[in-house]
C-alpha cells in the first residue's frame, strides 16, 4: 500500500486488529491508520516491539475523532522510562488502560 495516500472521508468508524501470530508491526498499523483517519474506536491486540507510548502518541496525533481505545498489547522490550500514568495522560481515551502484568522482559497493557 502506498502510505502517502490519505482518504479523508473513509466511513470506517471502528477498527479491530487482532494479531495472535505476531505478524503485524507498528509500522503496519500506522500504514492502516493512514487510510482510516475518521475512525473513532480502535481495538488492538498484538505484540508491540516498540515503546507503547510511541504507538499511542501516534494514534492520538493521527486520529482526531478517536473516542474509544481498547487493547491487549504486549510491550517487549519494556520502555522503563514511561510509566502507566504517562500513557494514560496522552489522551482521555487512554485513561482506561491498565498494566496488569509487568515482568522483567515484557509488560501487558489492557483495557479489560
Amino acid at each position: 500500500m502506498d502510505s502517502s495516500v490519505r482518504i479523508n472521508n473513509h466511513p470506517l468508524q471502528k477498527f479491530i486488529l487482532r494479531d495472535y501470530c505476531r505478524l503485524v508491526s507498528v509500522q503496519d498499523i500506522k500504514t492502516l491508520i493512514t487510510y482510516i483517519p475518521n475512525t473513532s474506536k480502535i481495538e488492538l491486540k498484538f505484540y508491540c516491539n516498540v515503546p507503547f507510548i510511541s504507538l499511542i502518541q501516534y494514534l492520538s496525533n493521527s486520529l482526531s475523532h478517536l473516542r474509544r481505545f481498547d487493547c491487549y498489547i504486549t510491550e517487549c522490550p519494556i520502555d522503563s522510562a514511561t510509566s502507566l500514568t504517562n500513557i494514560q495522560q496522552v489522551h482521555p481515551c487512554f485513561n482506561r488502560i491498565t498494566c496488569p502484568i509487568q515482568e522483567t522482559n515484557f509488560r501487558i497493557f489492557d483495557t479489560q
